[in-house]
């Protein structure tokens, strides 16, 4: 079984200007206590 913790918001806004419209399709894993997080951003 899978077990799954709510963290709530885990992207700040941040002044990078790739990230200026919108950042979506978070995916997360977990490689030992490391926590990997790959997303898309759009700067239209």
């Amino acid at each position: 079984m899978l077990k799954i913790k709510d963290e709530g918001i885990i992207l700040e806004k941040t002044n990078l200007e790739f990230e200026n419209k919108a950042v979506l399709n978070p995916a997360c894993f977990q490689v030992y206590d490391i926590t990997h997080i790959f997303y898309r951003a759009v700067n239209l």
